[in-house]
């Protein structure tokens, strides 16, 4: 990919799901997508906590901080 070329970042909130995508706009396929629903990224956060990733009701600013770091380290890992 060149550096020159433009990408979205497209965020999606709910309750219970947290998601971020990069997308190249001219095409609209996705680049790189990192989401609070991954188990094994947020497995640490709530270890000692009595609830689970999938029954947590509402999300933090420290989860989403994780989504964007996940989506940083998967962009980097490409090369955009």
């Amino acid at each position: 990919m060149s550096r020159n070329q433009q990408h979205l970042l497209r965020l999606v909130l709910s309750c219970r799901k947290i998601t971020a995508q990069v997308t190249n706009p001219t095409n609209s396929t996705i680049i790189a997508m990192a989401s609070s629903s991954e188990q094994e990224s947020f497995l640490s956060i709530y270890r000692n906590s009595s609830l689970s990733v999938f029954s947590r009701q509402t999300w933090d600013s420290k989860t989403a901080s994780r989504v964007g770091e996940k989506l940083g380290f998967r962009l980097k890992e490409i090369g955009d």
